[in-house]
């Protein structure tokens, strides 16, 4: 679990709904023990325990700062103070709980681990494309360790040949893994491997999108605007998230003679791409669209576009509706320079029923060591 204090947590709604999010898919942790600790041992009974209560803490964050808490509530210091002993003390049962977990299930393992010791480069490749988590993440840390010549070749191939589906014992498709060794071999096969990442359609994982824009990230930093024909392709893509990351980085590459291929293009990305490529409507989309509901996506991009938004943040500054004037000042803690802080410090002294502005311009101040 990540502190309370991480600066994703933005709004009530980032708030909120991160507690219910864990407290949701914990409570479904201890009832599927039980279930198989009558197949698997006891140890794992020991495990639904601490799990319990962890769920048990985190129902109490949920009743002070639960999805209908108010705004100011997830600024009061005394909340921000026990949600943090909650979720440090949650944590230890959820650490201990896996502790359990992992001492429960190692025994029947053990000798398919201690064999990866003594596999070769061809043998470590099958193992990382078998159905036990455990055992394919071993298998492939060996691999990697192992470091044999061709390793971006037999990265790239594992990339491509295994399906997007959950192993046994495992959170995800073993895709995360392959990526993250991708990303630290810097040759032509590694960074093509990781092009082909950026249309991962996401199926077996909890965050479908995740491992598409960590890849997409990845092929930006090596290749940027010459990468241009993945994302062209990429923009048009049936997989909505590997649509929308096309979009975006269209719209980074500043190429101002594709403008006319996001003419028909609707959302957030869309509205990001069209004003970094020069149309003055795509920035005044962005801002519309914090009146929405779903505001996040939009004050996301407005950060991801950095200097060239920030004269037209501070000018937000200004709006009549206290959700745009609230968002513009959190983009502006994470993205604004020194330019932002007077303006910032005006809606503050203008806004004291507003205590997230505060919040905002003391995140900016830090931020800059102010």
């Amino acid at each position: 679990m990540k502190g309370i204090d991480h600066p994703y947590w933005t709004s009530r709604k980032g708030n909120a709904v991160r507690f219910a999010m864990w407290h949701r898919r914990r409570s479904h942790a201890a009832p599927f023990l039980r279930e198989i600790a009558r197949r698997h041992g006891e140890g794992l009974t020991a495990a639904a325990a601490e799990f319990e209560k962890e769920t048990a803490l985190l129902a109490k964050i949920l009743t002070f700062l639960g999805p209908q808490a108010d705004e100011a509530a997830h600024w009061v210091p005394a909340n921000v103070a026990r949600a943090t002993k909650l979720v440090e003390e949650a944590g230890r049962h959820h650490e201990a709980g896996m502790a359990a977990i992992r001492k429960a299930v190692a025994s029947p393992l053990l000798d398919s681990l201690d064999a990866l010791a003594k596999m070769d480069a061809d043998a470590l490749q099958k193992e990382v494309a078998g159905p036990n988590a455990l055992v394919a993440e071993a298998a492939l840390a060996r691999l990697v360790a192992l470091s044999p010549k061709d390793l971006d070749a037999r990265l790239a191939a594992l990339w491509t040949s295994l399906p997007e589906a959950r192993k046994e014992l495992a959170d995800g498709p073993i895709h995360r893994q392959i990526l993250f060794a991708l990303s630290h071999l810097d040759t032509p096969a590694a960074t093509e491997a990781i092009g082909r990442a950026v249309f991962f359609a996401g199926k077996g994982d909890d965050v479908p999108h995740a491992v598409a824009r960590w890849a997409a990230e990845i092929y930006w930093k090596r290749r940027g605007a010459e990468g241009r024909d993945v994302w062209l392709k990429a923009m048009d893509s049936e997989v909505p998230h590997v649509a929308d990351l096309g979009v975006r980085y269209v719209g980074k590459t500043g190429d101002k003679s594709l403008l006319p291929r996001l003419k028909d293009r609707k959302g957030p990305a869309a509205s990001f791409a069209r004003a970094l490529l020069g149309d003055e409507a795509g920035w005044e989309e962005l801002f519309a669209a914090l009146a929405e509901p779903e505001w996040v996506p939009a004050a996301k991009l407005l950060i991801e576009a950095g200097a060239p938004a920030e004269p037209r943040v501070i000018a937000r500054l200004a709006d009549p509706n206290p959700q745009v004037l609230t968002a513009c000042a959190i983009v502006l803690s994470r993205m604004g320079s020194a330019a932002a802080l007077d303006p910032l410090k005006a809606a503050v002294d203008a806004h004291p029923e507003i205590p997230r502005i505060r919040q905002a311009y003391e995140d900016l101040k830090k931020r800059l060591a102010k």
